[in-house]
């Protein structure tokens, strides 16, 4: 008996010892396991923030890209628009008066091409377009005065003849070299009217200008 017992004691701490090892390796082993996932977890957490930051340069670049799409297409549009609007505008080259800026005193050069601008506004409100022929003042009808000494406006009538289309105007304008809000002259500074029909030397063509069509509304 006393042989069996000892056996016994000695299978019971066996079985204790096998225990404590098989307690041991599972602590060992989920440790191991969770120092993987640890590192697992960094790495992961390392790319992501690699990934995050292409991802922001991607977003970058593509809001870079973006804006200078934009850039493009509103570069594209203002030129585009640009033609477009200058196709109707009036260039005032094409409309030159006979000898005005020989004639003209205190009128700078950009008053002489404004004037001639709003003649070609008046041509094509009379419906003349392409080859207008000469512009020329006739003779006697140049006046200068000086309207106004302290704000130096220079007040200059004169009338133009264009033989071609056998149409006749009167040309009014007011200028000085101060700022408008010095002077006050902001806008029918410069007008181009319809004469008075004992000064027509061409006859009657139903003139139209500035005043007559905002007074009928178009």
């Amino acid at each position: 008996m006393p042989d069996k017992r000892k056996l016994y004691l000695i299978a019971a701490v066996a079985m204790v010892v096998i225990m404590v090892i098989i307690i041991i390796a599972t602590v060992l082993g989920g440790n191991k396991r969770d120092q993987a996932n640890i590192r697992g977890g960094g790495t992961n957490t390392i790319r992501g923030t690699k990934t995050t930051g292409t991802g922001g340069d991607t977003g970058g670049n593509s809001s870079s890209s973006s804006r200078s799409g934009s850039r493009s297409s509103s570069s594209s549009s203002s030129t585009s628009g640009d033609r477009s609007s200058n196709s109707n505008e009036i260039t005032p080259e094409n409309y030159p008066v006979k000898k005005l800026d020989q004639i003209a005193q205190n009128l700078p050069r950009e008053e002489i091409l404004n004037i001639q601008r709003q003649i070609g506004y008046t041509l094509r409100l009379n419906k003349v377009s392409g080859d207008h022929g000469d512009i020329v003042i006739r003779k006697n009808s140049y006046r200068q005065t000086m309207t106004n000494a302290d704000k130096l406006i220079y007040q200059t009538d004169f009338i133009i003849d264009l033989p071609k289309v056998k149409q006749s105007y009167q040309v009014k304008d007011s200028y000085s070299p101060l700022p408008a809000e010095t002077s006050g002259l902001y806008d029918y500074t410069t007008l181009i009217l319809c004469l008075d029909r004992s000064q027509l030397i061409y006859g009657d063509f139903s003139c139209n200008d500035r005043i007559k069509s905002e007074q009928r509304g178009y």
